[in-house]
């Protein structure tokens, strides 16, 4: 899988998605998630972090308030493993962390100017 990033292009085609659709194709991927071994976890985990960025701020926006709505149905159990996964990871790779937080405020700065 070297070269491609599958989560990713995933992630920019669910933001695109209206709610209707976005919603179960993106619990499935959740709960998909808990049965990745650790290699895979990270993988998808980074390959997220690489694709984040390139996705408009406001679909992103949409994309997270989902995210963050099936992540509240899950269990307590599949929660903490979930963000711990996702800390854990980001904390590795902060640099892609940075592109993120840099991108949007950068690009906000441009929006309050319109």
């Amino acid at each position: 899988m070297v070269g491609e990033n599958f989560a990713g292009n995933i992630i920019i085609n669910l933001a695109n998605l209206p709610d209707f659709l976005r919603n179960p194709i993106l619990k499935k991927r959740m709960i998909e998630f808990f049965s990745l071994s650790e290699p895979e976890k990270k993988e998808v985990i980074n390959n997220a972090l690489e694709a984040g960025p390139t996705i408009p701020f406001p679909n992103f926006s949409k994309l997270f308030k989902t995210w963050l709505k099936i992540l509240t149905t899950l269990t307590e159990e599949q929660r903490e493993g979930t963000i711990f996964s996702i800390h854990y990871r980001s904390g590795k790779i902060t640099t892609k962390i940075n592109h993120f937080q840099h991108r949007w405020n950068s690009r906000n700065i441009f929006d309050i100017r319109r």
